[in-house]
């Protein structure tokens, strides 16, 4: 009987091979470098899952949101599957807790959030409006909370930024317009315009070369 050829290697991201080629640099951050690796694999799994949002904001309320340097993603437009999610949220939790960046008890504490839906989804939903400039208040959690809500959202909120970034014009400002988040990092273009990188949806805005976010 003939065998089914196998299947090609699924190709790399540019993310792993330059995490490969850091650790290969750089071996004393094999360790580190390892955990991006399996959180990168993981996310990438989930978000091939993510379908593309359908955001129903005109152009009008885009602008005011981000004259007003507020987030662009509401959270009724990202489309969480509640399943998925917990899934990725206790995967993020147990990666972490794998390379020892999250206590046990901490872990013990996400890993049973994650079990009672009920629970969990009120407190990402306030959350989000609390760190997306909705003015709501931080919900009553471990501090270990924003470290991996921060990681698990990032399939999901990925798919909003890549929507919005083909719908509208990106003002440079010094948090993410996407969701309201902290930039992680800025690189440079071939045109040599500054790009901004944040650390949550991993969306990009311009700003200003030389001037500090």
């Amino acid at each position: 009987m003939n065998q089914p050829p196998p299947r090609a290697p699924r190709s790399e991201t540019r993310e792993i091979v330059e995490l490969k080629r850091l650790k290969s640099d750089q071996p004393e951050l094999g360790s580190a470098v390892d955990m991006q690796l399996a959180l990168v694999e993981m996310q990438r799994r989930v978000q091939s899952r993510v379908p593309l949002p359908w955001i129903s904001a005109d152009a009008a309320w885009l602008e005011a949101q981000q004259q007003a340097g507020r987030a662009l993603v509401r959270f009724k437009d990202i489309p969480l599957d509640w399943t998925d999610f917990r899934l990725t949220f206790r995967q993020t939790a147990d990666i972490l807790r794998r390379f020892d960046a999250l206590e046990p008890a901490d872990h013990k504490t996400l890993v049973d959030l994650a079990r009672d839906g009920n629970t969990l989804e009120p407190i990402v939903a306030q959350w989000y409006e609390a760190t997306s400039g909705g003015g709501a208040a931080r919900p009553d959690a471990p501090a270990s909370l924003d470290q991996v809500l921060v990681l698990a959202l990032r399939p999901f909120l990925s798919r909003c930024a890549e929507v919005l970034t083909q719908r509208t014009t990106i003002a440079p400002n010094a948090n993410c317009p996407f969701c309201g988040w902290e930039p992680e990092f800025a690189v440079i273009t071939q045109s040599g315009d500054r790009q901004l990188i944040c650390g949550r949806c991993s969306g990009q805005w311009p700003f200003a070369a030389l001037a500090c976010p």
